[in-house]
């Protein structure tokens, strides 16, 4: 993405909403889409599922999943389930690959001695993305506090400050989350997202 429409680290966006709004005209002709409460007593006694039965999921609970999937479901009469990673519910706080991904969005620094993956260039898409992946790939198995003093000092070497608002709005807060009951289940993507 382009420096004024960084909104979230892409690989992680899987359908625009008009490609999500055609998958779910597809689900709906030819699936049943069931809740987890009738997962739950279909496992645990002698309720049936419907023939085709699909579950519509969603991590993490990103504000996209109220602004775009919402209304596509609900104009489709269809339900789903968001797994929340409940520390960054209503919080200002990014996932660490969207931080990671505003500062290669960010950096004007064609050539980068980074932490854990090495040299890298950025002057392509291709290369910012190659490198994010790698060093994403690298995160993501270490722990939170490790992460943070990782993201801290790429962030000084990348020489790109991060506003204090700007992952504001990435995910849901409460008040959204009550709002969206009436089709949507919620369950646990643990609280920091740790592998």
């Amino acid at each position: 993405p382009s420096r004024a429409d960084f909104k979230t680290y892409n690989p992680n966006v899987s359908a625009t909403p008009p490609q999500f709004a055609r998958q779910m005209d597809y689900v709906k002709r030819y699936y049943s889409v069931v809740t987890c409460d009738q997962i739950i007593s279909w496992l645990g006694g002698p309720s049936k599922l419907p023939s085709n039965p699909l579950l519509i999921t969603f991590d993490d609970g990103y504000l996209d999943n109220r602004t775009n999937a919402y209304p596509i479901l609900q104009e489709r009469d269809l339900t789903g389930i968001i797994f929340l990673a409940i520390n960054y519910i209503g919080s200002k706080a990014p996932f660490y690959w969207d931080y990671l991904s505003y500062l290669f969005v960010h950096t004007t620094k064609p050539r980068l001695e980074l932490p854990l993956i090495g040299s890298v260039t950025t002057s392509e898409p291709i290369e910012r993305e190659s490198a994010m992946a790698a060093l994403i790939e690298r995160l993501k198995k270490l722990s939170d506090e490790d992460k943070l003093k990782y993201l801290i000092e790429i962030s000084k070497i990348m020489e790109v400050p991060v506003p204090e608002d700007v992952f504001a709005d990435l995910c849901l807060d409460w008040c959204q989350l009550r709002r969206m009951s009436d089709r949507i289940e919620y369950g646990s993507h643990t609280s920091s997202h740790p592998i």
